[in-house]
């Protein structure tokens, strides 16, 4: 991977300390190590995830090591907005995993010009395989597509060694028409007397 990995430092302070010191207490954990308590640096942390899916997959620096992680939880604090904690888990690029990832549906804007709107019906999909190929999200591209047209999770690209659970035929998102109403003409001409 060419992203710079996010260092993790080892932490036996609480949470709340943690915090009022201008890091982000988390926990990083996988299938052949312990749990370790660590913090990050929040902003580095917050740039780290800017832009990123909430199953993003990040480089970690931990002591000397650097981990593949899977972001699983990230806890907020929903009056001030700040992130209180972040759970991680570490993999191996030849590790299969299951996890749901998101769907993103590009092009909507291109659809409102011609008064068309995307109708999700799913938000994410879940997907087994190695890790090394597991995609953060998965795109469509509608900006092109006409009224009427339905996305299936058969339609869905991703890489071979990547397992779709749902069945192909189940529908993902349609393309429908908008329901403005425009104000009714006012067809009086005639002034009453």
């Amino acid at each position: 991977m060419s992203e710079t990995a996010i260092q993790a430092i080892e932490r036996k302070e609480k949470p709340k300390e943690v915090r009022s010191k201008g890091f982000v207490p988390g926990v990083i954990y996988g299938k052949s190590m312990d749990s370790i308590s660590v913090k990050f640096d929040e902003k580095k942390l917050n740039k780290a995830l800017q832009g990123r899916s909430q199953k993003a997959k990040i480089s970690v620096q931990v002591g000397d090591e650097i981990k593949q992680c899977f972001v699983q939880e990230i806890q907020k604090d929903i009056t001030i907005g700040k992130t209180i904690h972040i759970a991680m888990q570490v993999v191996e690029d030849d590790q299969v995993v299951k996890m749901k990832v998101p769907i993103i549906f590009n092009g909507t804007e291109s659809l409102n010009e011609k008064r068309l709107i995307l109708q999700p019906y799913v938000s994410e999909i879940e997907l087994s395989g190695p890790s090394v190929d597991m995609p953060e999200y998965i795109a469509i591209d509608v900006a092109d597509k006409p009224l009427g047209e339905k996305f299936t999770v058969g339609d869905l690209m991703v890489k071979p060694s990547i397992t779709l659970f749902d069945d192909p035929e189940k529908i993902i998102a349609a393309i429908i028409g908008s329901r403005v109403h425009l104000p009714a003409e006012d067809t009086s001409d005639a002034v009453e007397s």
